[in-house]
Parts: structure tokens; sequence; C-alpha cells
């Protein structure tokens, strides 16, 4: 009926790309690489935001998205080129003279990685960073420890069948999806 969740592994210096996505109290980021035009994952990662982040500008969490991904995905960061996916100006964000504080701080990070960034064309993987942060709960002590989540989306493209995996470790849920069998 369904088949299980797979995860795709990228080739030794491929271009990868990531999407970034943002909600009320989390910020995700989804790694894909693109081959024979589909989009496969590579990992998705998430993180529920403290009280004082949730006030960052729309802009700040996407960068904090960004610089979280970079830190738990620094091995892809660090053997791979990685295209991002936005329609904000980030770039232009990080590549300011005048920046200070932790805006400074991320640009710092971030200019140590082969970073280019490009804007949507097609929502097929954004889709799923958006589903997965809209659905990211706040941080509570009584969190189950694995959810499992299923879901179709009705997209321009077509249908989308999703799973997704979470499982709770050191404050961010951490997850790992993927399209199933006859998804658009």
């Amino acid at each position: 009926m369904i088949s299980p969740p797979f995860i795709s592994k990228p080739e030794k210096g491929e271009a990868l790309q990531i999407y970034l996505a943002v909600s009320t109290n989390s910020v995700s980021a989804v790694l894909i690489r693109e081959t024979d035009g589909r989009q496969l994952p590579i990992y998705y990662v998430s993180k529920t935001l403290l009280d004082a982040e949730t006030r960052y500008s729309s802009i700040e969490k996407l960068l904090l998205s960004l610089v979280m991904a970079a830190k738990k995905l620094r091995h892809y960061f660090e053997s791979h080129p990685i295209i991002v996916v936005t329609n904000f100006p980030l770039k232009s964000v990080l590549r300011k003279p005048e920046l200070t504080g932790r805006l400074a701080k991320w640009s710092i990070y971030l200019s140590n990685f082969d970073l280019d960034f490009k804007p949507k064309t097609a929502i097929k993987s954004q889709v799923l960073a958006d589903f997965v942060s809209d659905f990211s709960p706040k941080l509570e002590s009584t969190m189950p420890s694995d959810e499992l989540i299923m879901a179709t989306l009705h997209t321009p493209l077509g249908r989308l069948t999703l799973m997704v995996r979470r499982t709770y470790a050191e404050q961010a849920w951490v997850s790992s999806y993927s399209p199933h069998k006859g998804a658009k």
C-alpha cells in the first residue's frame, strides 16, 4: 500500500538545493538533490524557536533556519555547493557592510560555505518544508519521543503524499521524510 520512507544519497561534489520555511514557533529546512527533473530529499532539519527567537523578523528567522541547517548538516555544506532557493533577499542582507550582532555573526559563519541564492521557480520541496514547519508543535516536556505524520497535499503540480517521522532530541525536532510511490 505505502512504501517506507527513503532518503537520497548525493553524488560527490553534486550541487544540492535547500528550501527554508518559518512559522511562528519553528524554523525548518529541507536539503534536496535534483535528478532527472525530480527533487529527491536528502535530509530535513527543524528547530522549535525559543521565546526570544519568536520575535525575530521573517528575514532573521529564514537566516536562522539556514544557519541551523548549516550547523546540523555541516558535512553536506562543506563537501557540496549549496543552492539556497528563496524569493527573499537573503544574499543582499548577508552582504551588507553595516551588519551587527547576530546577523554579522551568521554572515561570517555562512561565508565559510559555497552558497548560491536562486529564486523559487517550483513549489515541490517548498510544500514539504512549509508543511512540516506549520505542524511543528511548541516545545513541551510532554511531547512523545516519536511521532509519525502522513499527509496528502494537493498542489498545482499534482498530488504529493508525504510521510514524516519525527524524533525528539536535544530541544529540536529532526525528521526524515519521503514522497511515496506515485507522488508527483
